[in-house]
């Protein structure tokens, strides 16, 4: 089961004082029922909009859009919370384009199943790395099967399965010997190194709305990943098992000809 981040924790408390204060505050001064209504309400909302996903922008719209509409005929209601909102919520459930798919996958232990998430494109900047930062990269893994053979004694040609495992017993190893950046690196250079190797990719500087890293991409098909983030929110979700999963879904993705050529 999926931890809950401690971020998250701290963020919906403080939320949730936060909401409640207004309230409590109300009551300290004249102790009525109410006082303990709006607590309670201003609590449970600001709960809610500390869970992630949750826009406030979005709660807004829709509040406003929801107290417009009720005033106008209901023939234009659609339209109206269209406008608040952008789209209404029966079109929201008709979309399947950010759904999550399930493909099917050959792995080492026969054939498993992964899922595939679409997401709109937003305008990016890709440049092949080259130089002292391409010798970098390629560098990165060198210190995986030490690591492995840290957590999974007697490996020295460690797997894919083999580097899941030691990522799994780097979770609870509480005096580790290689912190979160290190991990980030060791893992995500073997994974991106081996895709490079094995799917005819090479590696790419991104840079897009979000900000930059490092991606590896097809060098035949507009397909990139990145092993690097990858990585990263597996730690900061306190997930495991995908480093297979990772190179598997991809080989899958390069294979099925649903990509454009570069």
């Amino acid at each position: 089961m999926k931890k809950i981040a401690p971020k998250q924790i701290a963020k919906s408390i403080i939320f949730t004082a936060l909401g409640a204060a207004p309230g409590i505050i109300w009551f300290c001064n004249a102790g009525t029922g109410q006082s303990i209504i709006i607590a309670c309400l201003g609590a449970f909302v600001a709960f809610g909009l500390s869970l992630p996903g949750v826009s406030m922008a979005r709660v807004a719209g829709g509040t406003a859009g929801v107290l417009v509409a009720h005033n106008v005929p209901r023939s234009i209601q659609g339209k109206v919370m269209d406008t608040f909102v952008g789209e209404t919520h029966q079109e929201k459930l008709e979309s399947d384009d950010d759904q999550p798919r399930e493909i099917k996958i050959e792995t080492s232990d026969g054939e498993g199943t992964a899922h595939q998430t679409r997401v709109n494109a937003s305008p990016q900047k890709v440049n092949p790395v080259e130089g002292d930062d391409l010798a970098m990269l390629q560098s990165m893994g060198s210190k995986g099967p030490e690591f492995v053979s840290h957590y999974v004694p007697g490996v020295t040609e460690p797997t894919l399965k083999d580097y899941d495992e030691a990522f799994r017993s780097w979770q609870f190893d509480y005096t580790p010997p290689y912190d979160d950046q290190k991990v980030v690196q060791i893992i995500g250079g073997y994974l991106g190194n081996k895709c490079i190797a094995d799917f005819d990719m090479e590696w790419v500087i991104v840079t897009d709305e979000y900000g930059t890293d490092f991606a590896v991409c097809s060098k035949e098909v507009k397909l990139m990943s990145f092993p690097f983030s990858t990585v990263l929110k597996r730690i900061e979700d306190h997930e495991f098992n995908f480093v297979e999963g990772v190179y598997y879904s991809l080989k899958e993705m390069l294979s099925n000809g649903e990509y454009k050529t570069r």
